[in-house]
């Protein structure tokens, strides 16, 4: 009887839990479709940053003399030139295809259709709730769009530009921008070279700037204001040389599409990536290489390295008629490897870039992120990153450390338009090369472009790069030689060593993941077991003096090793300097 009882009320209190529940879930639901459409909200208000107008060029000349005019009618034929702000402000939206269509080099970017409104119904379910498919705003704003350059990618986010330029009334005629795409330090301490574009507020590149086809008045030298390599202090480069980069230089190209599909990316994402792609393949040089690997759980190689046009473009229109294969977590430093083994295969000479898109972060360890930092830098590889709606600092890092760029989009409809943006910036730009400051650590190079008759027209950009005897990206095994020199017969340091010790503890000090053996070495002058013992001494010296520096000591190991290991013969007084070393050896970088 009690039982029955019980039952009663334990159904009772079901039926209640169960009316609640139907009558809580239309509030979920709407709870759950208000959050998307917050998030989508804002998505959607956020601006890309690079501009439609990436192809299209304006001469140096034009624009000195649309400075130099004061008159009205001339002013009204520089509104295209406003402000960053006040650009996407326009009442007249550019019309894109007219602008595509236009570009020279980049016309077969684009086919007949378009319209940047996606009518394709296999996409539009699984893309709604997205910024551009919240229901009554299905274009997506114009601002945007257009309100920043790629100035403002700089991996510096505090970057230094001056877009404001004011003429006798405080109106603004003719700011421009400067973005230093990559830096490459291959061939450091000789040389750096700045890969960089200067652009006008609609996005236009400036041409004109540099030789062989330089377009200003009086010498080239004077529009390039300033460049300084700042490490242990700020040093002015005064001989430098700058050059303009376009196609008619016939740059060459060895490209590998890194593309996410994973199942975050979901089938209508991938379906519009795969679109935008398949544009560009058709807008690449004949000669350029071109690899296409796809990734989720596995990484899969979808078009071998292949300078055969019709046969990658065919190749993979064919199959986008396919279903995505979407799945599986992201494994963006697998898919890496993978790309760079494709880059390798490109002949000499060519310029190898890898472009990664991905909207997550991984989820494997960071030994494999070293790994692919030292093949990139091993094939001279360059890492152009596309985040898509995640803000992944290693995205940022891998660009940073090969040489690359990073971009940041939020919206599917920019998908088309980074592309041709990358592979414009691949093939128009200019090169600075210049003799660097002999440093081991950080660099901060700030270059300043300006016109030599108006001082207020300038613009200027900041990157950075790293020359610290051990970086956050060194792999356990990497090893390091510094020349630090103790008394004859000794373990007591000389004064001059204590800067070498210094650099390795800013090293330590900047990442604390990092634990080093430091190795003792001598030459063959004295008794083999005196030497052993000497050289153990000697690197308990620099550990100490490491320690005394704040470092802790279970990150610090020593070992001597004697006169066991010389690099050169002991037979010059030369040769017996360079096997008295110290040598710092990465044990572990987590």
């Amino acid at each position: 009887m009690n039982i029955e009882k019980y039952n009663k009320v334990g159904l009772f209190f079901m039926l209640i839990a169960t009316c609640l529940f139907i009558t809580a879930c239309p509030h979920i639901a709407y709870k759950a479709i208000q959050e998307d459409a917050e998030r989508a909200k804002e998505l959607n208000e956020r601006k890309p940053d690079y501009s439609q107008n990436s192809s299209d060029k304006i001469s140096l000349d034009r624009l000195e003399l649309l400075v130099e005019d004061d008159s009205s009618e001339q002013r009204n034929n520089c509104k295209n030139l406003d402000t960053l702000n006040n650009f996407g402000a326009s009442q007249e939206e550019p019309n894109i295809a007219n602008i595509v269509r236009n570009s020279g080099k980049m016309r077969g970017l684009y086919d007949s259709n378009l319209d940047t409104n996606i009518s394709n119904e296999r996409t539009t379910d699984s893309l709604r709730g997205t910024a551009a498919y919240l229901p009554g705003n299905h274009r997506m704003d114009n601002d945007s769009v257009q309100n920043k350059t790629s100035s403002q990618l700089s991996i510096e986010s505090n970057s230094s530009v001056n877009n404001t330029i004011n003429k006798q009334s405080n109106e603004t005629v003719l700011p421009w921008v400067m973005k230093i795409n990559s830096i490459h330090t291959d061939d450091y301490p000789n040389s750096i070279e700045l890969r960089l574009s200067v652009k006008d507020t609609a996005g236009r590149s400036i041409a004109g700037l540099a030789p062989p086809n330089f377009k200003g008045k009086g010498k080239w030298q004077d529009y390039w204001h300033l460049l300084q390599d700042s490490c242990g202090g700020v040093h002015k480069i005064t001989d430098f040389f700058v050059e303009e980069i376009s196609e008619k230089s016939d740059v060459q190209n060895a490209i590998a599409f890194v593309l996410d599909h994973s199942g975050s990316m979901g089938e209508g994402k991938i379906y519009l990536l795969n679109q935008a792609l398949a544009r560009i393949l058709t807008a690449l040089k004949r000669q350029d290489y071109v690899s296409v690997v796809k990734f989720a759980g596995k990484s899969f190689v979808q078009i071998p390295l292949s300078n055969d046009k019709k046969y990658y473009v065919t190749k993979f229109k064919n199959e986008l008629k396919e279903k995505p294969d979407v799945g599986g977590g992201t494994r963006i430093y697998d898919a890496l490897n993978v790309g760079i083994d494709e880059l390798a295969k490109a002949p000499a000479g060519y310029k190898r870039s890898l472009i990664l898109l991905s909207d997550g972060a991984d989820n494997s360890n960071k030994s494999i992120l070293d790994s692919a930092i030292k093949e990139c830098k091993k094939h001279k590889v360059s890492i152009i990153s596309i985040d898509f709606d995640y803000d992944n600092q290693l995205l940022r890092d891998v660009s940073v450390y090969t040489g690359g760029t990073y971009y940041k989009i939020f919206s599917i409809k920019e998908f088309p338009f980074v592309f041709r943006d990358i592979y414009y910036s691949l093939n128009n730009y200019y090169l600075v090369r210049y003799e660097p400051p002999k440093c081991a650590g950080i660099h901060r190079v700030n270059l300043n472009v300006q016109l030599p008759n108006i001082t207020s027209i300038n613009a200027s950009d900041t990157i950075y790069y790293d020359k610290s005897i051990i970086t956050q990206f060194d792999a356990a095994g990497t090893t390091a030689m510094l020349n630090i020199e103790f008394e004859t017969g000794s373990a007591k340091l000389s004064e001059s060593s204590r800067e070498y010790i210094i650099q390795v503890y800013e090293v330590m000090r900047n990442n604390p993941g990092i634990k080093i053996a430091i190795h003792g070495h001598t030459d063959d002058v004295g008794a083999e077991e005196d030497n052993l013992i000497l050289s153990k001494e000697r690197a308990k010296s620099v550990r100490d003096v490491l320690i005394s520096l704040g470092i802790e000591q279970n990150r610090l190991f020593t070992k001597g090793f004697g006169e066991s290991q010389p690099l050169v013969p002991n037979d010059s007084n030369k040769n017996r300097k360079l096997n008295r070393r110290t040598e710092f050896v990465v044990l572990e970088n987590e």
